[in-house]
């Protein structure tokens, strides 16, 4: 059937089989008075009504419609009996359960080759939203489907359409949208009819100057919203607005040759023309499962009863975490004012160099706690003996390289013992590992001299005893007394305060206003709508926050009998200091806290000293296995050179490396001298230049810390042969001279260990 009336689409739901599970588990969750199993049937049928009224697609169709209206009523079997659950259910769960709602646009942007993604939100709310635009949009339907040639169907038209609303308001809340034009286009027409038809009423008046503005505007009105419709609108609506133009045109032509040749009447501005008064076409008439979903369930109406009746309402827990939140903040304005004090406290002493100029005078002092925690720390770590392991390892690995070398010598003269003509051929020791030599008596001195440098030194020997022998001290001044009894009175306050902060932590703990929440809600809310309110509940917060006014008024006095106290104690200690000024104890303390200041930069001095030398022997070692590796590959070589290999030998005269040597000691390889005769196969001699090197001697030590710990820099730059770290001297080679392979000499009668 054809029809003028604009299509209201309906918005299609997404199923959520997962509706039922999510509620229970929610329930299960945040209701901890409650089952999920016994809100079981409830939940289904919830899920039920869902499934049948909002799941399927609800489009408009004449025989949906009339099958619907067979029932009894069509508010009983359509969507607003679930509107109505879901609005009681809100006043049990909040908005957002975790559960999104999913529904597509129901007026998608025109010209759209494919349809929009539908909108999903986390809220209850927009459920019902769209479920009451799902219902407003069926009765526009079954309006729709009506025939006007009836008067009943007119009658059932209009009953289904009182809850239209007015187009121009509902194009004010469009304003800014893809579509105005399905707002614009109708109140452009009917505002345009109702011109026209105004017009005819002046012209029967003799208003003929009125009837050719009202005309005019007429016109104006009927093209704006043709050209508003020219895509997208009914084919229907666009010929009623051609006609309703073409009608205008010809009567204003009529009008204006009249006016000009008989009646010469002035025609007035738009804005001059009376304005339109609006008549009320038709009167809004809310539905009371709509305007009243709450009050109209719990009556009866729907044939159900309310679903989730025996949970606990949301307003409920929402009423129980605002108590929370007030005594929360009434606990933490307690604390505040308390750190507040204390602060005052605190900031006021420090300023008048209390308690410490009495403590100074009553009894020994110790160790400043910085001096303390630094001297735990140095322990932690190991101390000296930390130390002393890396120099033993040190000395180690020094004594294994100079075995190596020492091998290595020693087969080498076994070898010219057994073939004398090997001697002609065979560079000596002394000068086929010259560079090897020559590295160990610097790593050797450097070694040495490191060793000169660690002596240590114990911290107690450096800070003096601040007890007093005189017996001339025992005596303290008169105003010693009433000022320390004033410092425990106000050490007294600052636990009291915190008493009073404990005290009401505890009390919260234990205040639980939930029974008489739920004993007034339930009173409150039977017989009524189900809603319950917050506010219904501020007697019962207020008679249970009243347990915390003594505590309160107790931290508010805390202020007034502090600045008094500090008051008292500032006069007090000027006594005090002005009998103190020429107390031979002063000039004593002063001297022994100048001595603890001494002792505590001799302990930085020790402390910097032992952490660079930690560094020092940490990247000595890593050189120092590099050199044993050099040492090792020049020993093979020589064993190669004769024709030994090192897989046949026996059993190795030194023990493999330990740890890869760095690729900067790599020997670089040299050529041989030329034999007198074939000789046995070898490999290149090791060259050691890279070991001279001085970026391969160890990093160089802060300069020296003085007592103070102010580092200085030396006066001048050590020259580039000197030992790099210049704390230490350099001694003589490697072990006892006297025992020392390296020497020119022989260990056999002249010829030497070469």
């Amino acid at each position: 059937m054809a029809t003028n009336f604009l299509p209201i689409p309906s918005k299609q739901a997404t199923p959520l089989p997962e509706l039922s599970q999510h509620l229970l588990d929610y329930i299960s969750s945040h209701f901890r008075d409650a089952h999920p199993e016994a809100f079981k049937r409830d939940v289904g049928s919830l899920v039920g009504m869902r499934k049948e009224w909002v799941e399927p697609k609800s489009e408009a169709h004449p025989e949906v419609a009339r099958g619907l209206m067979n029932s009894e009523t069509l508010e009983q079997e359509l969507t607003p009996r679930y509107h109505a659950q879901l609005a009681f259910a809100a006043t049990k769960f909040p908005s957002d359960i975790g559960q999104q709602f999913t529904y597509s646009l129901p007026f998608p942007p025109p010209y759209s080759l494919t349809p929009d993604a539908p909108i999903s939100l986390p809220s209850l709310t927009y459920e019902r939203a769209s479920v009451l635009f799902n219902a407003a949009a069926i009765y526009a339907s079954l309006a729709a489907f009506e025939r006007r040639a009836e008067a009943e169907s007119i009658k059932r038209a209009l009953g289904y359409l009182t809850v239209s609303d007015y187009y121009k308001s509902a194009l004010a809340a469009a304003n800014g949208l893809d579509f105005p034009c399905a707002s614009y286009l109708p109140q452009c027409h009917f505002e345009a009819a109702a011109q026209y038809r105004l017009s005819r009423d002046d012209n029967e008046k003799a208003k003929y100057g009125e009837e050719i503005g009202r005309l005019r505007v007429a016109e104006t009105l009927a093209k704006k919203g043709l050209d508003a419709g020219r895509k997208g609108v009914s084919d229907n609506v666009m010929s009623d607005l051609k006609q309703l133009q073409g009608v205008v045109k010809s009567t204003l032509e009529s009008a204006d040759r009249d006016n000009l040749m008989i009646y010469c009447q002035a025609v007035p501005t738009p804005a001059q023309l009376p304005p339109i008064n609006g008549v009320g076409m038709v009167k809004l008439q809310t539905p009371t499962e709509v305007a009243e979903p709450i009050a109209w369930l719990m009556s009866g109406g729907s044939g159900s009863a309310p679903l989730f009746s025996g949970l606990v309402p949301y307003g409920v827990h929402l009423a129980l975490s605002i108590y929370d939140d007030r005594k929360d903040t009434l606990i933490r304005d307690m604390d505040g004012k308390r750190e507040e004090l204390d602060g005052i406290a605190a900031s006021t002493l420090q300023s008048l160099n209390l308690p410490g100029s009495l403590q100074a005078l009553e009894r020994p002092v110790g160790l400043p706690p910085s001096l303390l925690k630094k001297a735990e720390e140095v322990d932690a770590a190991g101390g000296a003996d930390k130390i002393r392991s890396l120099l033993m390892d040190v000395n180690r690995l020094s004594k294994s390289n100079a075995k190596i070398l020492s091998e290595e010598a020693h087969e080498t003269e076994q070898l010219v013992e057994r073939q004398p003509q090997v001697a002609e051929t065979r560079p000596p020791s002394h000068v086929a590992n010259a560079s090897l030599i020559q590295m160990a008596g610097q790593y050797d001195g450097t070694l040495k001299q490191a060793a000169q440098s660690d002596a240590t030194d114990i911290i107690s020997d450096h800070v003096p005893s601040t007890t007093s022998s005189g017996a001339g001290f025992s005596a303290l001044p008169a105003s010693v007394r009433p000022l320390r009894a004033s410092l425990e009175d106000l050490d007294d306050h600052i636990a009291h305060r915190a008493a009073l902060v404990s005290e009401a932590r505890q009390i919260a703990e234990h205040d639980d206003v939930r029974p008489q929440v739920l004993q007034e809600a339930s009173k409150l809310a039977h017989g009524g709508s189900g809603d319950v309110k917050p506010e219904w509940f501020e007697g019962i917060f207020e008679e249970s926050l009243s347990k915390y006014d003594k505590l309160r008024d107790s931290m508010s006095d805390e202020t007034s009998t502090q600045e008094q106290l500090l008051e008292q104690i500032r006069q007090q200690n000027d006594a005090f200091l002005s009998e103190r000024k020429e107390d031979p104890r002063v000039k004593e303390r002063e001297r022994r806290l100048q001595d603890m200041d001494v002792a505590y930069w001799k302990w930085r001095e020790i402390v910097d000293n032992a952490e660079e030398g930690i560094k020092f022997y940490n990247s000595l070692a890593d050189m120092l296995h590099g050199f044993k590796e050099a040492c090792s590959q020049f020993l093979n070589a020589r064993r190669v050179d004769v024709g030994h290999s090192p897989v046949a030998a026996k059993a190795p005269l030194s023990p493999p490396p330990q740890s890869p040597a760095p690729s900067s000691f790599a020997p670089t390889p040299v050529p041989a001298p030329v034999p007198a005769r074939e000789p046995a196969p070898f490999l290149a001699h090791p060259s050691s230049a890279q070991w001279t090197s001085a970026d391969l001697l160890p990093p160089p030590p802060p300069p020296a810390i003085r007592s103070g710990g102010v580092r200085q820099a030396p006066a001048s730059a050590p020259a580039p042969d000197t030992p790099r770290r210049v704390t230490r001297s350099q001694k003589g080679p490697i072990g006892d001279p006297d025992v020392n392979p390296y020497k020119k000499g022989s260990r056999k009668g002249g010829e030497g260990v070469i």
